[in-house]
């Protein structure tokens, strides 16, 4: 596995080594259990710096402050490296806290973001690191990923905006390609999936009207495969009607199997439910689309199997085509509402809670959750929501999401 994260000891010369000697060999014994974490020597004086990084190809910094005296080598570092993001790492003896604390104070006035772990015992960081090293991996995969954008022969101004502002690659699928994947589909692949997949959910059409969009997502998904991409993306409408079907079922079930894929070609929703599964959870693309004086209202047609307690497959909401998914999502956890800005600039996150959930309004997208924000009433998540697309996303990573922010260097609110 590359190196995800380089992890640099400091000491000051004044500081006799049998002082961090058993600091360095606790540290030394976490990060050994991280194939994508390399440590390296510790470093004492500035002089040493630029000739030891010459070697390393380093894609995010931690330092660790064994003792104090080592703010100003720390921040020589992130100098030389040019680094907008860095993790610091104190411990509770030796000064190393107070020389941690100058070093940031000091970045953050010249625009360097910080996040700092600090355990009074080097062995209590582990969970905190677990964190970081998570949060790490989901902001690379955002860096680097390959989206298919399906169904289109080039790319639209906004796939060029999210590959200049990202730095992800899009690549485009023409219709042809998919119409002659979706040829190759057989019934009994479409059976199949009908068996395994949804086995359990009330189907509220006729059954021959799901041939098409589970051949759809069976084509999808061996494209994603063939190309190597990472993600997926489509125009929905301008599929819609040239296809007769929508593409709710296959975004529903790729996003289940670990796969992003946004619809109405959502290039930020498509960063959050790919951050989402890197954080090892799920995501559910929705608009939000009644208030009350204690609820949300967000709505859908595209809910992951595994978001939910029971499904039913029925017509799509606007088009009454065939097929989009309405379930109940599972009650007892806590949610994450997330969306970030269309200049890509900012990152807005809140917890909540499901107070219920399912095709409630004929009135909406087939899938409602009426969700109790945390620390926020109704009428003022209007006032605060940048668009409509809000990833809802399982579980409460709000600590995770502000640590993306900085990673990724977007201003993180709530």
């Amino acid at each position: 596995m590359e190196n995800l994260v380089t992890v640099i000891p400091l000491a000051s010369k004044i500081h006799p080594q049998r002082t961090y000697r058993e600091t360095l060999k606790s540290y030394t014994e976490i990060f050994i259990r991280y194939p994508g974490v390399k440590l390296l020597d510790v470093v004492t004086d500035v002089g040493e710096v630029e000739e030891l990084l010459k070697k390393e190809n380093i894609k995010y910094l931690a330092l660790i402050f064994l003792t104090g005296g080592t703010s100003s080598l720390a921040r020589h570092i992130v100098k030389v490296l040019k680094k907008k993001f860095v993790t610091l790492i104190a411990h509770g003896s030796d000064n190393s806290l107070p020389s941690a604390l100058s070093c940031k104070g000091k970045l953050e006035l010249i625009g360097v973001k910080t996040h700092i772990i600090f355990s009074a015992n080097p062995v209590d960081m582990v969970d905190e690191f677990n964190r970081l090293y998570r949060v790490l991996h989901a902001a690379y995969a955002t860096k680097t990923m390959k989206v298919a954008l399906i169904y289109d022969s080039k790319k639209s101004s906004e796939a060029l905006e999210f590959e200049r502002k990202i730095g992800a690659k899009v690549i485009p699928v023409s219709p042809s390609e998919v119409d002659e994947e979706m040829n190759n589909v057989s019934a009994s692949d479409v059976e199949e999936v009908l068996k395994k997949v949804f086995g359990e959910a009330k189907i509220r059409l006729s059954k021959k009207l799901l041939h098409k969009p589970l051949s759809f997502y069976i084509a999808v998904k061996n494209i994603v495969k063939r190309i190597g991409a990472d993600a997926a993306t489509i125009n929905c409408f301008k599929f819609i009607m040239k296809k007769n079907i929508t593409p709710c079922i296959a975004v529903a079930l790729l996003i289940n199997e670990g796969i992003p894929f946004a619809c109405e070609e959502d290039y930020h929703s498509l960063l959050l439910l790919t951050i989402a599964n890197k954080l090892n959870t799920v995501g559910w693309i929705a608009n939000p689309s009644s208030t009350s004086k204690d609820h949300v209202v967000f709505a859908h047609c595209t809910i992951a199997p595994k978001l939910t307690e029971s499904l039913s497959i029925l017509e799509h909401f606007e088009t009454g085509k065939p097929a989009s998914l309405s379930g109940k999502l599972i009650s007892n956890v806590e949610y994450t509402i997330a969306r970030i800005t269309y200049d890509y600039k900012r990152l807005f996150a809140l917890a909540a809670t499901l107070e219920k959930s399912g095709l409630i309004s004929k009135r909406m997208c087939r899938t409602q959750a009426y969700f109790k924000l945390k620390d926020l009433r109704p009428s003022e998540f209007l006032g605060k929501a940048r668009g409509n697309h809000h990833v809802i996303i399982q579980g409460n990573i709000l600590h995770e999401l502000k640590i993306l922010s900085k990673v990724l260097n977007l201003t993180f609110e709530n």
